[in-house]
C-alpha cells in the first residue's frame, strides 16, 4: 500500500484505537458509474470496460471489468448503478479523481464506420454529405449504430469506398462543389 496523510504529530498523545495514517492499496480501483437503463439487458458481469482520465483520452486507457450491476434502476434518473474493479499498472489513477468510462456493449465486425463529425443530426434522420467523382457534395440520408468516440457505424445509406465530408459541412448545400485536402502528414522529428 501507499501511506497518506498522517493525522499526529511526533510526540503526541494517542488514544486507543486513534487513526495514526492512513494506508492505500492503490494497485487496483472500484470505480462506480451509471448507464441507461435501456442498454441495462446488455450489461454482464465481467464485460471489459475502458477508463481514461480527463485530459489525457489518448495516453491512459486502463481496462477493468465489471464486477455488480445494480438489479434496481434509479426512478429519478432511469439509470442502472454499475461498479467494475480497475487494475491500475500505470499508476496514474488516484482514489476521488473523476474519469471517463466506456463499456463496450456490441461489437460488429467488418461495419461500414466513419468519423463522428461526418454525420449530421436533424429532425428527420441522420444525414452525410457524400462527394461525386466530380467533387460535387449530395445529401444523403442514413441510418446509424453503434459508435465510440471517434466513429459511427453506418446501417444503411452508405457503400464502402464512397467519399464522406468530415468538415465544413454546416455550410454545404445539396449540389455544392467542395475541395478535397488530403489529411496532414504528421512529420517525423529529427533525431
Amino acid at each position: 500500500g501507499t501511506l497518506g496523510a498522517h493525522n499526529v504529530d511526533e510526540g503526541a498523545y494517542l488514544n486507543t484505537g486513534q487513526t495514526i495514517v492512513r494506508l492505500d492499496d492503490t494497485s487496483q480501483f472500484e470505480i462506480e458509474f451509471r448507464m441507461p437503463a435501456s442498454v441495462a439487458p446488455l450489461m454482464k458481469d465481467g464485460m471489459p470496460i475502458h477508463v481514461r482520465l480527463p485530459g489525457k483520452e489518448d495516453e491512459v486507457d486502463s481496462v477493468g471489468k465489471l464486477s455488480f450491476i445494480d438489479p434496481v434502476a434509479s426512478t429519478d434518473s432511469r439509470s442502472v448503478l454499475l461498479r467494475a474493479l480497475v487494475p491500475n499498472k500505470q499508476g496514474v489513477l488516484r482514489p476521488g479523481l473523476f474519469v471517463h468510462v466506456r463499456l463496450d456493449l456490441d461489437a460488429h465486425d467488418n461495419a461500414l464506420v466513419v468519423p463522428v463529425s461526418a454525420v449530421l443530426l436533424e429532425l428527420s434522420g441522420s444525414y452525410v454529405f457524400v462527394v461525386d467523382d466530380k467533387n460535387i457534395a449530395r445529401r444523403r440520408l442514413v441510418q446509424t449504430g453503434l459508435s465510440d468516440d471517434m466513429m459511427i457505424e453506418i446501417v444503411t445509406g452508405l457503400k464502402a469506398g464512397e467519399k464522406v465530408v468530415t468538415i465544413g459541412q454546416f455550410r454545404l448545400s445539396d449540389g455544392d462543389t467542395v475541395k478535397i485536402v488530403p489529411e496532414p502528414v504528421p512529420s517525423k522529428a529529427a533525431n
